[in-house]
């Protein structure tokens, strides 16, 4: 009988006090709006409609410090979206954000014991801690012992 594996992954979100800012269906959408130039074939990329696509884009641009995503109406071609540099930047942060999360599941699924529910969770704490930041730090980290 093959053991039941299971792969831990982690799901970043962003919210403010407006709602949902950042999740990874709005991240690919910014995306493929700076891959393809335009928001209705940056839409059709991410599977999502035209309609939500250009909700997400008002929604982010409205909850960010800069604007996100500049878009040019009109003109010889047509209009078309991209990316501003604050917007790169962005992406670039969740993506680096999400990929340390995910590491640190990873690292937690490895100290899951398949022959029980049981979870070596303190350790685990301990030893993510000392590399990150000092234990003191760290609510209730001082009680944790080595």
């Amino acid at each position: 009988m093959v053991p039941n594996r299971h792969r831990l992954q982690c799901r970043f979100i962003v919210d403010t006090e407006e709602g949902l800012f950042l999740n990874d269906t709005r991240i690919r959408l910014l995306e493929c709006i700076d891959l393809q130039g335009s928001i209705t074939w940056a839409a059709k990329s991410a599977g999502i409609s035209y309609k939500a696509a250009w909700d997400f884009v008002d929604s982010i641009n409205r909850q960010a410090r800069d604007r996100v995503v500049e878009r040019v109406v009109g003109g010889y071609k047509g209009g078309h979206s991209r990316l501003t540099t604050y917007g790169k930047r962005l992406v670039a942060f969740y993506r680096a954000v999400e990929w340390e999360s995910q590491v640190a599941i990873e690292a937690l699924s490895g100290h899951l014991d398949p022959a029980s529910d049981d979870c070596n969770f303190r350790y685990l704490l301990k030893k993510r801690a000392i590399k990150r930041i000092p234990h003191e730090r760290v609510p209730g980290m001082s009680e944790v012992q080595p």
